[in-house]
């Protein structure tokens, strides 16, 4: 499959495959099932659909088998009733300002919640402003393990917001008309795309994907009679998050997306297209964490909104006249050198099985960093690794220079975070494209070799003819290109006002 196109080749398909899903979005505009689908989103993390599109010879039905869904609706109800029973959301006063952030595994410490993505400033925004805190999990068992967690009176469970009734109705609706079946011709290339298309849709529907955004419809219309003025999110451009855009572009509430992390082309859905800016709700404002982002935002995508560069705020790395301070680099070669994976763990294998080649039996040390929300999966994992290979799930950062010679990566943000440790990386293209790449507007060294050169890399660092320093300075200012540290300005909130 990914033999089959140059990297060019597949850079140029990829955008036109953007701009077809967007004139599908723009037909079909008028159907909540489109508005809802991941699959109109270009949510590729969740869907993959390109890869499938440009398949040779793809063109056979995807059967799902619609037995699952009822097994994932009695799932989904009975967790989502008692849930909204137990975690009953207080009183709300008029005009407070709604902040939706994730429930992740990062957010338990020691039987408190830490808001993992807004961190500091939710309390901040308390010492002026009404806030309501609300977490959405992803998955139930998050929501259970609040009940060993002290919340605050507003911290609150979204599905706390509902009622049975509430849920019943949304079961309802989504039965009733989350289905999505589109027709006509939708060209990538010289292939009609329309059954691709409608198999990705269909599992939307079977596989419960669109599912959460008539959740957040039924949310956004309770918000709405308690009339918040403000609803502040992680913005990621997914099809939930244009729910609550269309409902609150019509009741006059603010909408500030933040974006909180950086991010590759792979994840399509920051990308709209004119097509998308022309027909789409958008947020009224997206804050980004850094200068870099501001740009990247403005210039390769197409956004109604405000675009303003804010703060890093999940960061708590040390600064100095509101500058990050990058780590001294210390003169020791460990041999040891660590992988950070992305999020999509369909590509684990892969990637470990390149590594044995090239590491598995040598005198280097390889440790193994899964993405946060995988790490539950490392022991799939252990039984196929060589003897000096390690799965680590914890870094010290503030050693990290000693640790490690070198951070690989692909498609994560820690790449980017160890140069601030003084730690150099390097990313590893496994797919013969840059969708995946992270260092973005980044000069200072080859920071992007191919699989094939891993074993070179591998040489050059045990001969010294591959350097592990960088210039302090110069990634000093990268750095600081790409993250604006945060100083408490949460008030930055109340003075952005669409209406």
């Amino acid at each position: 499959m990914i033999a089959s196109q140059s990297g060019n080749e597949k850079s140029k398909s990829y955008d036109e495959y953007n701009e077809v899903i967007s004139h599908v979005a723009k037909d079909y505009s008028t159907s909540f099932a489109a508005i809802a689908s991941p699959t109109i989103s270009r949510q590729e993390a969740v869907t993959d659909l390109f890869h499938k599109c440009i398949e040779p010879n793809n063109n056979k039905i995807d059967f799902v088998p619609f037995l699952v869904l009822p097994f994932r609706l009695i799932w989904h109800f009975m967790n989502m009733v008692l849930l909204s029973i137990i975690f009953r959301a207080p009183e709300i006063k008029p005009n407070s300002i709604y902040i939706r952030s994730w429930l992740v595994p990062q957010s338990f410490i020691d039987g408190n919640i830490r808001d993992e993505y807004f961190r500091n400033m939710p309390d901040d925004l308390r010492k002026t402003s009404s806030v309501i805190q609300a977490f959405q999990p992803l998955g139930y068992r998050y929501s259970w393990r609040l009940l060993k967690c002290k919340l605050k009176n507003d911290q609150v469970l979204p599905l706390g917001l509902l009622s049975i009734i509430d849920i019943i109705k949304l079961f309802y609706e989504f039965l009733s008309s989350g289905f999505l079946k589109i027709e006509g011709n939708y060209m990538l290339g010289k292939k009609n795309i329309v059954g691709d298309i409608n198999n990705s849709l269909r599992r939307d529907f079977i596989e419960m994907r669109s599912f959460l955004a008539f959740q957040e419809k039924y949310i956004a219309q309770k918000l709405i009679k308690l009339k918040i003025s403000k609803f502040i999110y992680v913005f990621e451009n997914q099809s939930w998050e244009k729910v609550y855009c269309n409902i609150f572009a019509k009741n006059n509430i603010t909408t500030i997306g933040y974006q909180s992390s950086g991010f590759s082309k792979k994840f399509l859905n920051f990308y709209p297209t004119k097509i998308d800016k022309e027909n789409q709700n958008q947020p009224n404002f997206i804050l980004t964490v850094g200068d870099a982002f501001t740009k990247l935002l403005k210039e390769e995508a197409y956004y109604r909104s405000s675009i303003l560069t804010y703060a890093a705020m999940r960061f708590d790395h040390p600064s100095k006249d509101n500058k990050y301070i990058i780590s001294n680099q210390i003169d020791y070669h460990s041999r040891k050198l660590l992988y950070a994976f992305s999020v999509d763990i369909s590509q684990y294998d892969l990637i470990i099985n390149e590594l044995k080649k090239v590491f598995g039996g040598t005198d280097f040390i390889i440790h193994l960093k899964f993405h946060p929300l995988h790490e539950i999966y490392a022991k799939n994992f252990k039984s196929e690794l060589p003897a000096n290979f390690f799965i680590v799930t914890q870094t010290n950062n503030d050693n990290l220079s000693r640790e490690y010679d070198f951070i690989l990566f692909n498609d994560n943000s820690y790449g980017l975070e160890s140069l601030i440790f003084g730690v150099k990386s390097i990313e590893i293209d496994f797919f013969g494209n840059n969708f995946d790449e992270r260092l973005i507007y980044f000069h200072e060294w080859d920071h992007r070799i191919k699989v094939f050169d891993i074993e070179s890399l591998a040489i050059g660092i045990l001969n010294g003819t591959v350097s592990k320093f960088f210039n302090q300075d110069n990634i000093e200012n990268y750095i600081n290109f790409l993250y604006t540290p945060y100083i408490g300005n949460a008030g930055k909130f109340l003075e952005l006002n669409e209406y």
